[in-house]
């Protein structure tokens, strides 16, 4: 190969890569911009959705009985208990047995027992509440969010161990607590 054939398959090489560079740099501003789009388009429909949660929650509270709001709050729950291995896995663990139900607590949550009672409790999570649902919407002191996390707790009991539960809101977060603390009666 002589040196002007050399230059000039140089000179190829070198354009054909620098085309290369310049269509993956212009994929990716493409794909930056793309990502950019999808990133408001996400933040829109996140905002979105909080807001028509925040109007249901608050349209519940003034236009529903205290009843009606904490049977819908308790099929929430189900439904929540329903797409969370970690809440099933409790239940199948503790089938049956109050003793072995609260080790398989103990996982996930803070369990101590005192007589008939069985007290639920944990800290905050990296945006106060733990419950995506929630974390971005106002907290008050009768907040009713509590009473999907209260109806989790009863139906794991109850599922577990195949009997009614009255569980009750100690203090939570959203209402202003430090921590979440739920009492499970037993009798």
């Amino acid at each position: 190969m002589d040196r002007k054939e050399f230059l000039q398959k140089t000179l190829m090489s070198s354009l054909g890569c620098c085309a290369w560079m310049t269509m993956d740099q212009n994929t990716s501003l493409s794909a930056d911009a793309g990502t950019e789009e999808q990133m408001k388009q996400l933040q829109y429909e996140k905002q979105f959705i909080e807001n028509w949660v925040t109007d249901l929650i608050e349209t519940m509270e003034k236009e529903l009985d205290e009843p009606t709001r904490i049977k819908l709050m308790a099929g929430c729950a189900r439904g929540c208990h329903r797409r969370h291995k970690f809440t099933q896995d409790i239940v199948e663990a503790g089938k049956g047995n109050l003793d072995k139900l609260l080790e398989a607590y103990k996982k996930s949550f803070g369990i101590r027992r005192e007589g008939d009672k069985v007290h639920i409790f944990y800290g905050r999570g990296p945006k106060g509440c733990w419950c995506p649902a929630a974390q971005d919407r106002p907290a008050h002191p009768k907040d009713l969010h509590c009473e999907c996390t209260r109806g989790k707790h009863q139906h794991i009991f109850e599922t577990a161990l195949g009997r009614p539960f009255k569980v009750e809101i100690v203090e939570t977060i959203r209402r202003g607590a430090k921590n979440c603390h739920f009492i499970v009666h037993l009798t």
